[in-house]
């Protein structure tokens, strides 16, 4: 099913309404691939609570993904940053996700 234009438009505006410009300056930790610190970055400096993502690399950090880095790990703990898959994202309640903004 296509998306009208007028409903883009008004999803963008939106978007742009809620969205906080976050600067970055290339000082997360590192991750395994190190094109994704820039996502790590970007959550830790506009204080997200929740990292959506289907990337391999970030669900790596996970304790139990493939090889969690424990050092990016702790840093995403003392931030306040879970990292979750979509269907997770999908699982938690709203009440969950609203106590993660701003953690």
């Amino acid at each position: 099913m296509a998306v009208s234009r007028d409903a883009r438009i008004e999803f963008l505006q939106d978007l742009f309404e809620a969205a906080e410009w976050v600067a970055i300056d290339g000082l997360a930790p590192g991750c395994r691939d190190p094109s994704d610190d820039k996502l790590l970055e970007t959550a830790f400096n506009g204080r997200a609570g929740v990292l959506v993502t289907s990337d391999g690399d970030l669900l790596a950090l996970r304790p139990g993904g493939e090889t969690a880095i424990i050092a990016v790990w702790d840093h995403c703990l003392f931030r306040g940053l879970a990292i979750v898959r979509p269907a997770e994202c999908l699982a938690l309640s709203a009440s969950e996700l609203q106590s993660r903004e701003g953690s």
